[in-house]
């Protein structure tokens, strides 16, 4: 048996032969035409343009069966690459003054594009180099009268294994043909991984070693939870594999039958379940998972898929539909997190050696004071409307920053009065604690704070100093870190002592593993992707309040992550057989 290691980005497990994908990456190379022949290469760039468009666009109509809509706008994007028009100028403009063949001509411009792209480690962006790969793939396969790879012919339930694949190559797959994918390249947030959670196919990405064609037909099992692929799995592995599927099966059945109900845990103390949202699209399917409101919308998603910026209207609009819809459940809208490509061009500065803790967030928000006016006017609006409106502002860094932030909010409040807009008499505002300086100050914070949310994805990439998105250091990226825990232990003790709500927004919220400790250190809120909601809600009733309390103080004395995690793994083990033995009586 041979084991890979790589990024688990979808969950669940995959067994069965492995069916290697070569992707034809085509070549091109430096040729020149006659003057006479400009004409018709245009033409011929046209062709190939307009044929990759319906490809497109046939892409996306099948995935509307079965994708949700933040996915198929990534379909969307790589439309709007190919009609760029300053691409198709610059390559026409070669074409006629050159006297290049169209693929040469296209295929630097591309290049150039991808140059840019490279000198930059933001997450955006790396989304980005993929959909320009992929788009300018199909287009100079036309160009070169090259069939386009297709997986639609795929007759034989497989475990694919690749380089890399495209979003449009997952959506043209045959589903009931793919067990699961392993691929060399990729990360966690690109496209191609959204697109594989989104259609529930477990993935394991960034796998760099033995993915080989050789492996053809050869039993592969792929764990989409802990980032591992077992070439010829041994009993031990396939036994996991069982295990783990007869838990799908149960978790499953006894999920549906607490959706609609509050979580509790055994002895009665009560969890507020939230959901984490980047689309409206999305609200209904929150509530039917049994969301009882909002706890993250993440609002820079109506500013990154919008043509121009949105108006004030639009964005009010926008909030109170989504406002109306869970009330009275409370909806906390996060300010605009944009940074990096995340912006129009009227707000891009010079190249960022590392955007990620750059001029993003409430940075950007102060230094262009129009675009944070015109937002905080359409949220306190859609208060004065509705009523069950919070505001959370992300990457805050300090008190100071903190307080010019309550002061610019003021102000717009104070304004909208003038002009007879009254909100509700108090309009929660709150910080989104993910920078560990913040966290190490909340307790001179919190009183001038209506409550915290901790983003743990980047909190704890900011203390421990890894790039969750590298896999040459993700097994760094340690949730179960003891300092993790010490700091949101110190949290949760800070927030109660100054009386005000503090919950979890970021990954770790949806970690069954950390759901008894984030409740044993002081944590009554939790905010997670909706799908994630039946399932914590069925199993926070397999323990007491006290018991994770003792769990949370066991925890909070180790030195490290190792012994956290087998700390924490016997625990569940314990509390699963006696959950079984009760539910068999």
């Amino acid at each position: 048996m041979r084991v890979v290691r790589g990024i688990a980005v979808s969950g669940g497990y995959g067994l069965g032969p492995a069916f290697h994908v070569s992707a034809h990456v085509p070549t091109v190379q430096e040729r020149h035409i006659e003057p006479g022949q400009v004409r018709t290469e245009i033409q011929s760039f046209n062709r190939a343009l307009q044929r990759a468009r319906e490809d497109l666009k046939a892409i996306s109509q099948r995935g509307l069966r079965h994708l949700e809509r933040r996915v198929l706008e990534i379909f969307d994007a790589q439309l709007l690459m190919l009609d760029d028009r300053e691409m198709y100028h610059q390559v026409t403009q070669a074409i006629r003054n050159e006297h290049v063949s169209a693929e040469w001509g296209y295929h630097r411009q591309v290049q150039l594009a991808l140059d840019v792209l490279a000198k930059s480690q933001d997450e955006y962006l790396r989304q980005m180099e993929g959909d320009i790969r992929a788009v300018s793939r199909r287009v100079v396969q036309y160009l070169q009268g090259l069939k386009h790879l297709t997986l639609a012919e795929l007759t034989t339930p497989s475990v694919l294994l690749a380089d890399r694949l495209t979003p449009a190559d997952l959506v043209q797959l045959p589903r009931d043909k793919v067990l699961a994918i392993a691929t060399r390249g990729g990360s966690r947030t690109d496209h191609t991984s959204l697109v594989a959670r989104s259609l529930g196919i477990p993935a394991v990405v960034g796998a760099r070693d033995d993915l080989q064609p050789d492996r053809r037909g050869q039993r592969v099992l792929v764990d989409a939870e802990n980032g591992r692929v077992f070439f010829s799995p041994g009993r031990t592995e396939l036994a996991l594999y069982r295990a783990y599927t007869e838990r799908v099966v149960e978790s499953r059945r006894r999920a549906e039958e607490v959706v609609g109900q509050e979580a509790r845990t055994s002895d009665g103390h009560r969890i507020h379940m939230h959901a984490n949202l980047e689309l409206l699209q999305e609200a209904e399917f929150a509530k039917s998972c049994g969301a009882e409101g909002i706890g993250l919308f993440r609002t820079e998603f109506l500013f990154i898929s919008a043509a121009r910026l949105p108006d004030e209207k639009t964005q009010t609009d926008a909030y109170t539909a989504l406002a109306e819809h869970f009330a009275p459940h409370t909806v906390t809208l996060r300010v605009y997190d944009l940074g990096g490509d995340k912006l129009f061009y009227s707000y891009r500065t010079e190249d960022e050696p590392n955007p990620a803790m750059g001029w993003r967030a409430v940075r950007l928000l102060l230094d262009r004071p129009a675009l944070f006016r015109t937002q905080l006017r359409a949220m306190y609006k859609t208060a004065a409307q509705v009523g069950n409106v919070q505001i959370m502002f992300p990457m805050v860094s300090s008190l100071d920053e903190w307080k010019r932030i309550l002061a610019f909010a003021r102000r717009v409040r104070e304004e909208l009065e003038q002009e007879g807009i009254t909100p509700a008499k108090r309009v929660p505002l709150g910080v989104m604690v993910e920078i560990p300086a913040l966290a190490l100050e909340a307790d001179r914070v919190a009183p001038h704070c209506d409550f915290f949310s901790v983003g743990t994805n980047d909190l704890i990439q900011y203390l421990l100093a890894v790039d969750r998105q590298n896999p040459l250091v993700i097994e760094r990226f340690d949730s179960f870190h003891p300092a993790v825990w010490r700091m949101l232990h110190n949290l949760a003790v800070t927030a109660h002592k100054h009386d005000i709500p503090i919950s979890i927004c970021g990954d770790l919220a949806s970690d069954l593993r950390a759901l008894p400790l984030l409740v044993g250190v002081g944590f009554d809120e939790l905010s997670t992707v909706p799908g994630a909601i039946p399932q914590i809600k069925d199993v926070i009733g397999d323990f007491s309040r006290e018991e994770a309390e003792a769990l949370a103080r066991e925890v909070l004395a180790l030195h490290t992550g190792k012994e956290i995690l087998s700390l924490v793994k016997k625990t569940w083990r314990r509390w699963g057989r006696r959950s079984r033995r009760k539910a068999d009586r």
